[in-house]
């Protein structure tokens, strides 16, 4: 989620991560899907019926902009496959929104 103000200007930008982390034969963590024995307690992943709501603060004031932008992105990532060492696996957009809201600025 990213806060910015009428010419663009960023307040900030916040990110959170999901992932289906799992557990090896051997309790190491992992996100490679053939690999998990056992659900690991820091899997932070989505249950197909759940619905998890999130707040998220910015250093913003309403007298700081005339019109303040909230930009909302999900992206899925593939979790990298074998000889993707070090590499991010690709990924792909979910669902994008933006939001105007009234700021106090005066020009």
């Amino acid at each position: 989620m990213t806060a910015s103000d009428e010419t663009g200007w960023e307040f900030g930008t916040v990110e959170r991560t999901y992932s289906n982390t799992g557990l090896t034969a051997d309790g190491r963590d992992t996100v490679v899907a053939w690999e998990i024995a056992d659900v690991s307690p820091r899997s932070t992943s989505l249950h197909a019926d759940e619905l998890r709501r999130e707040t998220f603060r910015f250093p913003v004031h309403r007298r700081d902009a005339r019109r303040i932008t909230v930009r909302a992105k999900l992206a899925y990532h593939f979790a990298p496959s074998t000889g993707t060492f070090a590499r991010e696996g690709p990924s792909m957009s979910m669902a994008e929104a933006s939001i105007g809201l009234p700021g106090s600025r005066h020009p």
